[in-house]
């Protein structure tokens, strides 16, 4: 059995690991399934633990070989039926862009396929004898009838899942309503699908820049600040969408969303989606296009802010909580680190700094979840501890008791804790890096410049 306790050592393993190569499923990467197992021993300090099976990447490739779902230890529990939800996500995963599907508890996944993927992807796993039990992919290219049966049957699919996870609101943050590239149409969205098949849930899109974006965050030397989206490319055609009953809730001009810098996107953005985590009695489902960059960076922003209210993982440190998102929310969900690195898109970089950024009682969660009752399986609030109205409850003092003991006693004091163990391991294993691949870089540079001067082609780099 697994130590609990987390050393600034396998933090440093992990991120130098991380560095090195993406995770893929399939590759029973050894450091992988360490760092999987201690996420796992982890969450059992607050939450029953149930595993979905993902030996080999059989469902997706490029999430963890187990996907662990946690539920209170305080609240009544159903029995869940890891079958049931195994053979809903195999059947699902054809729905969703690079069979990224739904998991939760705060739900994640990637936008929905394009027609063209999902009978691409559905003929392969029939010829390979795989899980699919939808209408068959080739027969139904045949007619315009089958091909519409084909695709509510696999979307169908796909909320099934969403209902099983109880996910009212879906948070797109894709700047397209649909991904195109050279000129054909690689993925669609909940908010553009013609067939209204999502009508029944919330879907609110916040279009937040993409990866690429982050090479000029780093080139505006790492300052969110006064660092602005160009909302004018054709291809950004995606329009924020916020019902007012929300809107109503806050004092700001979300209208102005082009005009805001990054800072302030990603503030108000937060701000939104803890609210509706927060008054809500449901799930929510937060997605961009492949679901591995801008995904886990506000996937771990709500994990960190509420584990910073002791509302979520209240017996986890800092060093405990910032391993926990740095393995899964980011590696083993597939982020592709050295990727991002060498095309200088520091949007890992960002999700760690940003966190001085939100430290403040604005961003804090006052609701005590106290009128809850037995909600949903997996609805994305069991995650959420319960603690009662009164201050002086059992709970609530303990869990201000280890966060004090093991992080700091305010809100800010743990954050800024977890933000300088993030940077000096940053410091340690991506800098190091990094500068060698300037170095490198700057070599090939001189190089070239040498060989064209004595009359040779030099290198492309």
């Amino acid at each position: 059995m697994a130590e609990r306790n987390i050393t600034q050592r396998e933090l440093l393993d992990l991120l130098t690991s991380f560095t090195t190569h993406s995770y893929k499923t399939k590759d029973n990467d050894v450091t992988a399934e360490v760092a999987l197992e201690r996420c796992k021993y982890l969450c059992k300090a607050d939450y029953d633990v149930t595993v979905i099976n993902n030996y080999d990447g059989e469902l997706c490739g490029h999430y963890p070989s187990r996907i662990l779902l946690l539920q209170s230890k305080l609240r009544s529990q159903q029995i869940i039926n890891t079958d049931e939800i195994r053979n809903l996500m195999a059947n699902a995963k054809f729905a969703r862009c690079r069979s990224r599907f739904v998991v939760p508890l705060i739900c994640r996944s990637s936008t929905l396929a394009s027609a063209a993927e999902m009978y691409g992807r559905a003929s392969w796993d029939v010829y390979l004898g795989g899980e699919y039990q939808g209408p068959s992919p080739l027969r139904s290219m045949t007619s315009s009838s089958r091909n519409v049966d084909f695709c509510d049957r696999n979307r169908g699919f796909d909320i099934a899942l969403l209902e099983k996870f109880s996910v009212k609101r879906i948070f797109d943050l894709m700047i397209e309503n649909k991904k195109v590239k050279f000129g054909i149409q690689v993925t669609s969205s909940e908010k553009v699908d013609k067939e209204h098949r999502y009508k029944n849930f919330c879907i609110i899109p916040l279009p937040y820049p993409g990866c690429e974006f982050f090479r000029k965050y780093k080139e505006h030397n790492y300052n969110s600040r006064k660092l602005f989206f160009n909302w004018d490319q054709a291809h950004a055609d995606a329009i924020m969408d916020i019902p007012e009953e929300l809107t109503s809730a806050f004092d700001i001009n979300w209208s102005a969303y082009k005009s805001w810098d990054l800072q302030t996107l990603t503030k108000n953005y937060l701000k939104l989606i803890l609210t509706c985590i927060e008054k809500d009695d449901s799930g929510i489902l937060i997605h961009c296009i492949s679901g591995w960059d801008r995904t886990p960076l506000f996937i771990s922003l709500v994990r960190l802010s509420l584990w910073a209210d002791a509302k979520i993982h209240q017996s986890l440190s800092c060093l405990e909580i910032l391993y926990i998102t740095v393995a899964y929310d980011w590696f083993l969900f597939g982020h592709q680190l050295p990727e991002r690195l060498d095309k200088g898109q520091d949007i890992l970089y960002f999700c760690f700094d940003f966190l001085q950024c939100i430290t403040t009682e604005e961003f804090c969660s006052r609701n005590t979840f106290s009128n809850l009752g037995q909600e949903p399986l997996c609805d994305s609030r069991q995650f959420i501890t319960e603690t009662g109205s009164s201050s002086s409850s059992p709970v609530t003092a303990a869990a201000t008791q280890s966060l004090s003991e093991r992080g700091g006693s305010t809100r800010k004091e743990r954050l800024d804790t977890v933000r300088k163990l993030f940077m000096d391991a940053y410091e340690s294993t991506i800098s190091y890096r990094k500068q060698s691949s300037v170095t490198g870089y700057i070599f090939d540079q001189l190089s070239s410049s040498v060989v064209s001067i004595v009359g040779g082609k030099g290198t492309t780099v």
